[in-house]
């Protein structure tokens, strides 16, 4: 079997994705490759990766948000704006009454903590 990288990987699937083959077809691909080549500790690289590929290569990004409370459409928009995200959006909403408050945002390569629960380990870090 000849060896392909993760990232040959990823880059394929980010193609597959883009052309609209459907994502069951292209996770049972992503799952065989892992399987064959025993890298299954590595899907979540493999997912950053393809998540990278599609923002780069094809405009397509998708974000994660999570809030204590679920947020408006025009705040999600104004949020997305100021950390300079673009692309072709697909914004994905959690709610976790853990974070206390404020958001936390994950995008391909991007990642920003907002949350208040994030805020008051830094400020117990600041004072040990």
């Amino acid at each position: 079997m000849t060896n392909i990288s993760r990232r040959q990987v990823a880059r394929y699937a980010a193609k597959q994705l883009a052309d609209g083959v459907k994502n069951r077809k292209v996770a049972q691909y992503l799952a065989a490759y892992l399987h064959e080549s025993k890298t299954s500790r590595q899907i979540d690289l493999l997912i950053a990766d393809i998540a990278l590929f599609l923002h780069q290569e094809y405009g397509h990004s998708a974000v994660q948000m999570s809030s204590m409370h679920e947020l408006t459409a025009e705040l999600k928009r104004q949020i997305v704006k100021n950390l300079g995200i673009t692309g072709n959006l697909e914004i994905n909403e959690t709610i976790d009454s853990e974070l206390l408050g404020g958001v936390v945002v994950t995008s391909a390569g991007k990642e920003y903590d907002g949350s208040v629960k994030t805020s008051i380990k830094q400020l117990k870090a600041l004072g040990n």
